[in-house]
C-alpha cells in the first residue's frame, strides 16, 4: 500500500516535476531499509503456535465492538444532534465545525470508530455475506461522515471491499492492486475530460499527489529551518520548540494561508521535519517492527482478521506522522482488536465453521 499511494506519486513528481533529489533519494533508501529488514525478520526462526482460547477472545470483540460503537456514537450525537445528510462539496465546513468542537476523548473515538470499528463489521458482514452486518456498518460510517465530515472514512467502505476480495487471491494481489489502482487513475481522467472533477480531485489530486507534495514542502521548509525535535508533541516538556505553530499548521500557513485544514505529511516527511535524515531511518525502522509484530499475529489469527483492523489507520501513514497514526488513528487500538480476533471470526460470541471460511490462514506480508 505504502508502495503504491505514497512512493510511486513521489517517484513521479521527481521524474516529471523536478522534486529535491535529496528527498526522493532519501525515501528510496529508506524504502529498500524497510524491504531488508521486513525480509529479514521474516524469515527468521518462528516460534511454535499456541493454543489458544478463541471462544473466549471472539466474545470479547463482540463486546469491544458493541461497547465502542454505543458510546461513541451517544456522545457523537450527544455533542453534535443526529446530522443525515452530507454533500462532498460541503464536508470542509462541517469537519471545521467538528474539529473545533470535539473533546480530545470524541476525537479519538470518532476515528477509532471510522478507521478500526466500523471496517471491522463490515469486513465480516462481507466474509459472512450477512447483509444485517453490512447495511448496519455502511450506515454506521455515512453518520461519521455526515457528523464529523472526514471523507476518509468513506474511503474504508472501498478499502475493505478490497480487503476481502484479495485475502482470497493472494498469489494475483499485487497484480491486482495495481491493475486497480490503474483503472482508479484511467476512470477519473475520463470523469474529468467530460467536465466533472471530483473524482480526479479525490483520487489522483487528493489520494495520490497531495500527500507526495506536502512531504516535498516539509523537506524544503525544515532543510532551510530548525527541526521540529518533537517539541510540539511528547517531548515538549525537553526540547524547546522554535514555532508558535505545530508543523501542520505551520507549513499549511507558510505555503497555502488560506487552506481549511492543517497541512499534514506522510510518516516519513513527519520523520525528516523532527530529526532529519536519521530521524527517517528511524522511523522506518519503527514502522518494520510494528509490520513484524502484524505478521506474527496474522500468523495465528488469520491475515484478513489483521488487514481489517490495521488497513485504514496504515493507509493513515500516507498523510501523518507515525507516532499520530499509532494512537490518535488508531493504529495501536488495530493491533489490539487483531489480536482479539481469530480466523474463525463472525464478530458474535458463537462461533462459524472455520472450514467454511475459504480463507488461508496466512499469507506473509
Amino acid at each position: 500500500f505504502w508502495f503504491m499511494f505514497a512512493y510511486i506519486p513521489l517517484a513521479v513528481m521527481f521524474a516529471l516535476g523536478d522534486a529535491d533529489i535529496r528527498y526522493a533519494g532519501a525515501v528510496s533508501v529508506c524504502l529498500a531499509l524497510m524491504l531488508f529488514l521486513g525480509s529479514v525478520i521474516s524469515s527468521s526462526q518462528e516460534m511454535p503456535p499456541r493454543k489458544e482460547d478463541t471462544n473466549g477472545r471472539n466474545k470479547l470483540a463482540f463486546l469491544v465492538v458493541v461497547v465502542m460503537t454505543i458510546i461513541t456514537y451517544g456522545l457523537l450525537i450527544g455533542a453534535y444532534g443526529l446530522q443525515l445528510g452530507f454533500s462532498l462539496p460541503g464536508v470542509y465546513g462541517v469537519r471545521a465545525e467538528y474539529t473545533a468542537g470535539a473533546s480530545r476523548v470524541i476525537s479519538y473515538l470518532g476515528i477509532w470508530q471510522g478507521y478500526v470499528t466500523n471496517p471491522v463489521v463490515l469486513g465480516i458482514g462481507l466474509k459472512q455475506k450477512n447483509p444485517l452486518l453490512i447495511v448496519f456498518s455502511v450506515a454506521l460510517t455515512l453518520l461519521l461522515v455526515s457528523i464529523s465530515g472526514i471523507k476518509n472514512f468513506l474511503t474504508g467502505i472501498v478499502l475493505v471491499a478490497m480487503i476481502v476480495f484479495l485475502v482470497k487471491r493472494p498469489v494475483e494481489s499485487k497484480g491486482l492492486m495495481a491493475l486497480g489502482l490503474g483503472s482508479l487513475i484511467g476512470l477519473a481522467t475520463i470523469s474529468y475530460s467530460m467536465g466533472d472533477i471530483w473524482a480526479a480531485t479525490l483520487s489522483i489530486r487528493r489520494l495520490l499527489f497531495t500527500p507526495a507534495l506536502l512531504q516535498l514542502r516539509y523537506f524544503h521548509f525544515f532543510s532551510h529551518n530548525p527541526k521540529a525535535m518533537l517539541g510540539h508533541s511528547f517531548l515538549s516538556p525537553f526540547v524547546r520548540y522554535p514555532y508558535d505553530l505545530a508543523p501542520a499548521g505551520l507549513i499549511a500557513n507558510v505555503y497555502n494561508p488560506t487552506a481549511f485544514s492543517g497541512a499534514n505529511a506522510g510518516f516519513l516527511g513527519d520523520a525528516y521535519a523532527n530529526f532529519g535524515y536519521v530521524g527517517m531511518l528511524v522511523f522506518s525502522v519503527l514502522l518494520i517492527i510494528v509490520l513484524r509484530f502484524a505478521d506474527g499475529l496474522a500468523e495465528t489469527r488469520g491475515t484478513l482478521f489483521v488487514l481489517l483492523p490495521l488497513g485504514m489507520p496504515f493507509m493513515a501513514l500516507i498523510n501523518s506522522a507515525l507516532f499520530t497514526s499509532l494512537l490518535t488513528h488508531g493504529l495501536l487500538f488495530g493491533l489490539v482488536m487483531s489480536g482479539l480476533l481469530s480466523g474463525e471470526s463472525d464478530l458474535s460470541p458463537k462461533l462459524s465453521n472455520p472450514g467454511r471460511s475459504g480463507y488461508p490462514e496466512y499469507t506473509k506480508a
